[in-house]
């Protein structure tokens, strides 16, 4: 019995790609987390702006910090995103780089917190913006723990179709 010639499993993949498809799950996450770490970006561009409209020659101010970590968060997390949809490995590595930028936001969040009750101008109750952070790091951390359990999830595939093709 005489069989057709088949192409290659990685035609058209980049060389240690793996063509295992992730669950819908992991992909829709990972999507998903592009699409956040984009208005990341879109923060960092309104970072820029304001802070190049600050006439103060200070100390680092937080507006700084905070357009670092979210161009951190975005650049770091949009190519960990990528790769890890295009089956690149080195995406987990990235995403992790990624979630220290969310930590180090986090941090920003817990540092600024004192800083904004203490603000004669602040017109908000104290009650109202530690309501307002702890509402917003729970938010922020569920995602990341999710995203970091997709991330944790497309890493396994990886690792595993890499020991099958060796």
């Amino acid at each position: 019995m005489e069989s057709l010639p088949q192409e290659p499993a990685s035609a058209g993949i980049a060389p240690g790609a793996t063509t295992d498809a992730y669950s819908p799950v992991v992909s829709r996450w990972l999507i998903a987390d592009l699409v956040l770490c984009a208005f990341n970006a879109l923060f960092v561009l309104v970072g820029l702006v304001l802070l190049g409209s600050e006439a103060d020659e200070g100390p680092v101010s937080i507006l700084a910090i905070e357009t670092a970590v979210h161009a951190g968060i975005a650049v770091f997390g949009m190519s960990a995103n990528i790769a890890l949809l295009r089956r690149r490995p080195s995406g987990a590595a990235l995403a992790k780089i990624a979630l220290a930028f969310v930590g180090a936001g986090m941090a920003v969040v817990l540092y600024e917190v004192p800083m904004r009750i203490d603000d004669p101008e602040s017109t908000c109750p104290p009650e109202t913006i530690v309501a307002g952070a702890a509402v917003g790091m729970a938010i922020r951390l569920t995602i990341n723990l999710i995203w970091f359990d997709m991330v944790r999830r497309a890493q396994k595939l990886l690792r595993s179709a890499t020991a099958h093709e060796g």
